[in-house]
């Protein structure tokens, strides 16, 4: 999904900060809630990710609490948001579309454009993206391969 110009409007009681070597439990647990993954797997993701160049990975905070989770990769004049979670027990409070919205000013003020990728099926996420501004522009099909 790419982001089409809209107005944003912050939100002052949700934040993000860099992600610290303390934050891994807590991302694996968001990659186990959040899509599903077994916590092999979640480790070996974040393994990777976080040695990967150009992205900046934020942990998602609301009044000082972890919230969620966001990294956003940035190369040639686009900024992509990958892994945005937020704890289930905190979904469904604006938490998400303020971390949009804050994400959304950051990258513009930098002469990004803004993308995002997003599981077709998932109907909240798309309400969410779509009402901050998101269109598709691109669909995929994924399958999975049975052995």
């Amino acid at each position: 999904m790419k982001w089409q110009e809209k107005v944003v409007e912050a939100s002052h009681d949700v934040s993000l900060r860099p992600t610290r070597p303390a934050d891994l439990e807590f991302e694996m647990q968001l990659d186990v809630e959040c899509f599903g993954f077994s916590l092999s797997k979640a480790q070996e993701y974040n393994q990777r990710i976080k040695n990967e160049k150009g992205q900046d990975r934020y942990v998602i905070e609301k009044n000082g609490k972890a919230a969620g989770k966001v990294r956003v990769a940035a190369a040639a004049g686009e900024a992509w948001i990958y892994g945005f979670a937020v704890t289930p027990a905190e979904q469904g409070k604006g938490i998400g579309r303020s971390v949009l919205n804050s994400l959304i000013s950051l990258e513009q003020s930098k002469g990004h454009s803004l993308f995002l990728e997003v599981e077709t099926q998932n109907a909240h996420a798309l309400k969410l993206y779509e009402s901050c501004g998101f269109t598709s522009y691109n669909i995929q099909d994924y399958y999975r391969l049975s052995l």
